[in-house]
């Protein structure tokens, strides 16, 4: 059985005799084929934290196929006029089509005060599901169109749409918007058949402050005597979020190293980008913005090992937050009309005065691990995760979660999923719970938070 891999990439999941809980990399690549891939600010006390409302959308701001989208970075249009010109000939080319579907019906509830990720003590089943949509066209000649829709509760999103060319089996090109392989799991993110947890550990996955990249992107892989070696680089525009603020960036530059040995891979990229941060209270322009990120997965005999790591910094010089905060102040008229977005605006302004007293906005590093064990059609595991925010930076979250979970692979294609977290949180920095940012705010319990999820891929 296969299950096919964004990017152009082929992925390979185990027989249908042990079940898959997670994808590995072929060591080849011939013939890739394509895999479906796949808020509003939020307050906490002390050091300033934008909270995302959505476990599942890992920060990720909707992104709609529209002309600015397809045009904003020429090679995007470029690739796409050269790819309909290719299949244009009057050669007889043998084409290639295929659709995928994928689902996610999730459910889960905080014990907590306050939203956990978004998460509350209520059942969110719409914030945790997602449907979605693959489809892919290859033709003979080494070219390869894939795009992908995805559906949430009053959201329509494009992740990525691009041409792929590989003229050789160790190289391969592609054009248009693509999403970033910084996580084991980015590329297949929305695809929650394929990691085995009802929601990625947004612990560390929401440290990718950007969703995508609108593109170019290069790679070239080859087979040394222990394993499959592969070089990626990335460069062109970039959006996302990072705790609910919007961040751009007309240029970013990505690289991406992996290896893979059956039953081991190894991850390791890296991100820089000169990025625009714009909030509802402040932009702040010439921000520098990176990260560098690695991971491990393993399958030894019925053991599973999953580990990813992550360091984020970002830093603006005090000029430019001098200048956003006036910019801000000047805006307090239209701040105070606006009562829907006064609070959100007020404790951003507070968190841009906290950072030009500090030495960088944001510095922050978080990892996980998991460790699972497979018989039959299940797979139980425990998982542990932490995240860090040095005290240098104004903006951040700590906290150390402890989470047990069970996969059942019901059917093929089918897997149904529970898990429960224990959060305990930092006191003067309350992690990933949306505690509101007022004095005296009491102290805050540790939190439980379940979670649960019927996935599909089809």
């Amino acid at each position: 059985a296969s299950v096919l891999g964004a990017e152009g990439r082929e992925f390979e999941s185990r027989t249908p005799d042990h079940l898959p809980s997670f994808i590995r990399i072929r060591t080849s690549h011939t013939n890739p084929e394509p895999e479906p891939t796949n808020g509003a600010s939020k307050q906490t006390n002390a050091l300033i934290i934008f909270q995302p409302q959505n476990i599942d959308a890992l920060s990720t701001p909707e992104v709609t196929m529209n002309s600015r989208d397809l045009c904003q970075f020429p090679f995007t249009c470029m690739a796409v006029i050269a790819f309909g010109a290719a299949i244009s000939k009057p050669a007889v080319a043998d084409f290639r089509q295929q659709t995928r579907f994928f689902g996610t019906l999730g459910a889960g509830s905080a014990d907590a005060p306050y939203p956990y990720a978004g998460i509350d003590n209520g059942t969110n089943v719409q914030s945790l599901s997602r449907f979605g949509i693959n489809y892919s066209v290859t033709d003979d000649r080494d070219l390869s169109f894939f795009a992908e829709l995805v559906a949430q509760p009053k959201q329509l999103e494009a992740p990525w749409y691009f041409v792929n060319w590989r003229p050789h089996d160790t190289f391969m090109a592609r054009a248009g918007r693509m999403r970033f392989a910084s996580w084991i799991y980015s590329e297949t993110r929305a695809i929650g058949y394929n990691y085995p947890w009802p929601a990625l550990p947004l612990d560390v996955y929401q440290f990718n402050p950007f969703d995508g990249l609108t593109g170019l992107s290069g790679e070239y892989t080859f087979q040394t005597p222990h394993g499959r070696l592969a070089f990626e680089a990335q460069i062109g525009s970039v959006d996302g979020s990072y705790l609910g603020t919007r961040i751009t960036s007309d240029i970013a530059y990505v690289a991406n190293v992996s290896f893979s040995a059956d039953p081991v891979t190894l991850m390791l990229s890296g991100l820089y980008a000169d990025s625009r941060w714009d909030s509802t209270a402040f932009q702040i322009k010439n921000l520098e913005a990176g990260y560098v990120s690695a991971g491990v997965k393993a399958n030894l005999g019925n053991f599973v090992i999953i580990s990813e790591g992550v360091i984020l910094d970002a830093s603006a010089s005090n000029r430019e937050k001098q200048e956003a905060l006036q910019d801000s102040l000047n805006d307090q008229a239209s701040i105070q009309a606006d009562p829907t977005k006064a609070a959100d605006q007020g404790v951003q302004l507070r968190a841009l005065k906290a950072a030009l007293t500090r030495e960088k906005l944001v510095s922050s590093n978080a990892a996980y691990m998991h460790l699972g064990y497979e018989f039959n059609s299940f797979h139980p595991y425990v998982l542990a995760a932490t995240v860090n925010s040095k005290d240098d930076a104004a903006i951040g979250s700590s906290q150390m979660r402890y989470a047990c979970g069970l996969v059942w692979y019901a059917a093929e294609q089918l897997a149904l999923k529970v898990q429960a977290s224990y959060v305990d949180l930092d006191q003067e920095n309350t992690g990933l719970l949306e505690v509101p940012m007022t004095p005296g705010t009491k102290k805050i319990e540790p939190v439980v938070v379940g979670l649960g999820s019927i996935d599909f891929l089809f």
